[in-house]
C-alpha cells in the first residue's frame, strides 16, 4: 500500500496556501475489476467515526447524463472507490478514501444528478451471517478465526498483527449462533484481546491494539491564528453525556467464577474526579473471552481512559487532511500570543494539547474539514496528556 500522507512541501502547501482540490471516483464489481473508470464527481462528503461498526461512510453524486442505474451501471453489486487530491507549485498529491458498497440510490431528474449513500466493506461482513451454529474450542488461534470469518464474507485484504503460529489462542470453548454476523464474530473475539477492527482508507481489515491515548504522540497539529496558523477559525464545546469516571470487567467463565474488575479515576486533582462531578458508572463490559484477571484489567485500563476524556467537539475551517484516522491523536495549538517565545516546538500560550480524534467528515471538493474529538486530561495516575 502507497503512503497517505503526502510530502512535507506538498503538505506546507496544502495547509499554507491556494490549493486546486481534485476529486474522483472508481466504480467496480466486487471482485475488484473496473466497471466505471472515472464517472464525473459532482459532490459528496467521506464520514469517519471510531465509535461506528462501519467507521467509514460516504454520500457521492454524479451528473445523470451518462449514468446507468442498474446492474451494467451503478448498482448494488458495485463498489465505490473515492479519491481526494490536491494540485499544488510542489507537485500534485492524491490519497484513496476507502472501497464502499452502496446502500442507497436516488436519482434527481430536475438536477440532473444522482446520489449514493455508501458504507465501507463492514456492511459485506455484517450481511454475512452464520447459517449454522460454529464452536471454536479452547485453543483456537485467534488469528486463524478473524481470517476465515473476513475471507468468508468476501474479505480477502487484511491487516493482521499477528500470524497463525504467534496469534494468541481461546482460552475456553467458544461458540456462535445462527444468524450471527461474521463481522460480529470477529468483533467480539477481537475485544476481548484488546483488539479494535476497522477498514482502513485501502479498503483493509486492519486489526490493531487500542491505541492508548494517554501515551500516543499527536499524528498532526493543528494550529489557530498567528503567522504559521493553518486553521481559519474553530469552535468549541463542551459534552458530558458520555463521560465516565468508573467501569467495570466482568468475564463470564462457564463452570466457574467469574472475574470482577472495577477501575475509577482516583486521582483526587483529576477535574473527572468523583469529589467533583460524582461517581459515574459506564455500562458494564461483559464477555466470555477473558480468560484471566490480567487481561480483564488490561480491558479495563482502556475503557477507563476513554470512558473518562472530557469532550470537546472541535470544528476547524482549513483544507482538509484525510490522511488523518480515527482514533489517532491530534495537537491543537490555541497561542494567547504569537509572539511569546517557544522552546523545542512548544507554545507559551494555551497549548499545545492533545486530542483524541472520534470522528470527522471531509468534503469531496472545496469546504471544510468537520472534526470531533475529546481533550486528554488527567486520568487516574496523577499525570496529564
Amino acid at each position: 500500500m502507497a503512503d497517505t500522507r503526502p510530502s512535507y512541501e506538498i503538505e506546507q502547501e496544502i495547509l499554507g496556501s491556494s490549493v486546486r482540490v481534485t476529486k474522483r471516483a472508481e466504480i467496480r464489481s466486487l471482485n475488484g475489476s473496473m466497471v466505471i473508470a472515472e464517472p464525473k464527481v459532482v459532490g459528496g462528503s467521506l464520514s469517519v467515526d471510531a465509535s461506528r461498526d462501519e467507521r467509514r461512510s460516504l454520500s457521492i453524486e454524479f451528473p445523470s447524463d451518462g449514468l446507468e442505474i442498474g446492474p451494467d451501471g451503478l448498482w448494488y453489486d458495485k463498489q465505490i472507490v473515492p479519491y481526494y487530491g490536491v494540485e499544488t507549485s510542489a507537485g500534485s498529491w492524491e490519497m484513496q478514501l476507502g472501497v464502499f458498497m452502496v446502500d442507497k440510490i436516488d436519482e434527481n431528474r430536475r438536477d440532473r444528478k444522482i446520489a449514493a449513500s455508501c458504507r465501507d466493506l463492514t456492511k459485506l461482513m455484517l450481511n454475512a451471517k452464520l447459517t449454522l451454529p460454529v464452536l471454536y474450542p479452547a485453543g483456537t488461534p485467534v488469528y486463524d478465526i478473524i481470517f476465515t470469518q473476513a475471507t468468508l464474507s468476501g474479505v480477502h485484504n487484511m491487516l493482521l498483527p499477528w500470524n497463525s503460529e504467534e496469534s494468541p489462542t481461546l482460552a475456553a470453548d467458544t461458540s456462535f449462533d445462527v444468524d450471527t454476523p461474521r463481522f460480529n464474530i470477529v468483533k467480539t473475539i477481537a475485544d476481548a484481546h484488546a483488539q479494535e477492527v476497522f477498514f482502513d482508507s485501502f479498503g483493509y481489515l486492519v486489526v490493531r491494539e487500542y491505541q492508548d491515548p494517554f501515551l500516543m504522540p499527536t499524528v498532526f497539529d493543528f494550529r489557530y491564528g498567528g503567522t504559521t496558523g493553518n486553521v481559519v477559525s474553530f469552535t468549541r464545546s463542551a459534552d458530558d453525556s458520555e463521560l465516565f469516571n468508573h467501569v467495570s470487567v466482568i468475564g463470564e467463565r462457564e463452570g466457574n467464577l467469574p472475574i470482577f474488575v472495577d477501575k475509577k479515576v482516583t486521582y483526587p486533582l483529576s477535574p473527572v474526579h468523583e469529589s467533583k462531578i460524582g461517581d459515574r458508572v459506564a455500562p458494564a463490559y461483559r464477555s466470555s473471552l477473558i480468560p484471566t484477571e490480567e487481561r480483564a484489567h488490561r480491558i479495563a485500563e482502556r475503557l477507563l481512559y476513554t470512558a473518562s476524556l472530557q469532550q470537546y467537539a472541535i470544528d476547524l475551517e482549513s483544507i482538509p487532511v484525510p490522511w488523518i484516522e480515527a482514533g489517532d491523536v491530534i495537537g491543537f495549538i490555541d497561542p494567547v500570543d504569537d509572539s511569546l517565545p517557544t522552546k523545542q516546538g512548544v507554545d507559551y500560550g494555551r497549548g499545545p494539547t492533545k486530542w483524541f480524534l472520534q470522528s470527522f467528515d471531509i468534503p469531496l471538493g472545496l469546504g471544510s474539514m468537520s472534526i470531533k474529538a475529546a481533550r486528554l486530561e488527567v486520568i487516574f495516575n496523577g499525570e496529564s496528556a
